[in-house]
């Protein structure tokens, strides 16, 4: 499980996966971008990785899913 079930804007992705791995995240992000795009489910994905509790996924900058900060963060149906 991880980065590659979101599809699109492979960049900032990337960006996102490196700066994670690194331990290196600024102090705020900004998703912004119409309805659709996928600004929630990137700041979940974002979310898990950043609090997973799986070493090795942490160091890829990837998260497990399996985890229960992974679990439980994946229960969030939508912002709204």
């Amino acid at each position: 499980m991880g980065w590659e079930q979101f599809r699109g804007n492979a960049a900032a992705v990337e960006s996102l996966r490196r700066m994670i791995s690194a331990a290196r995240l600024p102090h705020s992000l900004i998703f912004s971008g119409p309805a659709g795009v996928g600004k929630f489910t990137l700041a979940t994905m974002v979310a898990r990785a950043v609090n997973c509790l799986d070493p090795e996924a942490l160091r890829s900058g990837d998260f497990c899913g399996r985890c229960a900060n992974c679990r439980a963060i994946g229960q969030l149906e939508s912002y709204e």
